[in-house]
């Protein structure tokens, strides 16, 4: 596999959630790591053994249950090898309830339901990677705008001025000082014709558009499945879920967040939301890097994350 097959294949790995606490470095030929199925295995064992303890809970029972899971591993995913790091939701819970365990339990499964995908699937095409990855950067300005150059320009200009006014350079020099004077003189006409507010006038002032809602784009992801269009549904309903996150003020109000700071943020301070952020997080990734097309069955998954999300903020829940 070349450079270009090993990186399509750590971006796999990232979007269907196999890092759940974070990815290591990638190495090679490591006899002890894992197949995505053996993992899915290990997730399930896991997660099995987190019903059985939750009629008796304890913090020891919780040890049991990560120690089931036995993070960090490795994994060897398309002919790379990936670290999981320790699970910041299952290190979060104490344990010492039975909602705890029922908290590890969902999460657990929806990490063995994205593994099971992984493993079911194709590798990645990366070809369709490149595709989105060159959509995502289109109109993204490389060199210098004119605008640059245009202040590149005056500055140099302003520069020669000051020269020819410091120094004598003859003719130079009297037409800096004519340049100068004629700018103050125009200055000082604007100023005598215009006047110069000190206070602003709150007439004048611009109002801002306010950020689209969870509302917006709920409707806007039903106009997209109406006319067909189900990845612009799952992308919008992500930002719905998203949108009623910074609501509840459990994660920050930042348009560069990505979903893998909005999985930890989430399990930091409402870790009985985290399965579902989590399963949304896993198909929008999936989605935007163009690694499968979304059907009715995912479209209706992210709706069900977004209701959960949706309720659980308008309880008023903010941790748990």
């Amino acid at each position: 596999m070349g450079r270009r097959g090993a990186a399509a294949a750590l971006v796999a790995v990232a979007a269907t959630g196999l890092a759940t606490g974070g990815l290591g470095a990638a190495a090679r030929g490591s006899p002890s790591a894992l197949t995505v199925a053996q993992y899915r295995d290990r997730l399930e064992g896991a997660e099995a053994l987190a019903g059985r303890l939750a009629s008796e809970p304890s913090a020891g029972a919780m040890a049991r249950v990560r120690g089931a899971l036995a993070l960090p591993l490795e994994v060897r995913v398309a002919g790379s090898i990936v670290t999981v790091e320790r699970d910041p939701v299952l290190e979060g819970l104490a344990g010492t309830t039975t909602r705890d365990f029922e908290v590890a339990r969902a999460h657990l499964e929806a990490l063995a339901r994205a593994a099971a995908a992984t493993a079911a699937r194709p590798p990645p095409d990366e070809r369709a990677i490149r595709a989105a990855l060159s959509r995502a950067l289109s109109g993204i300005a490389t060199g210098r705008s004119l605008g640059d150059r245009i202040r590149d320009a005056i500055a140099r200009l302003l520069a020669s001025l000051t020269d020819d006014l410091r120094h004598l350079h003859g003719i130079a020099t009297l037409v800096a000082w004519l340049v100068v004077l004629a700018i103050a003189g125009a200055a000082l006409w604007v100023v005598r014709t215009f006047g110069v507010r000190v206070v602003p006038d709150s007439s004048s002032r611009i109002v801002q558009p306010s950020r689209r809602t969870a509302l917006h784009w709920r409707r806007e992801a039903e106009a997209a499945r109406a006319r067909g269009d189900l990845r612009e549904a799952v992308r919008c309903l992500y930002h719905a879920l998203v949108s009623t996150l910074v609501t509840g003020g459990l994660v920050r109000d930042d348009p560069s967040l990505t979903t893998g700071e909005t999985r930890v943020a989430v399990a930091g301070v409402a870790s009985g939301l985290a399965p579902a952020v989590a399963e949304a997080a896993w198909i929008f990734d999936r989605v935007a890097y163009g690694l499968s097309s979304p059907g009715v069955e995912e479209v209706a998954r992210m709706e069900e994350a977004d209701r959960t999300v949706s309720r659980a903020v308008a309880r008023g829940v903010t941790s748990g």
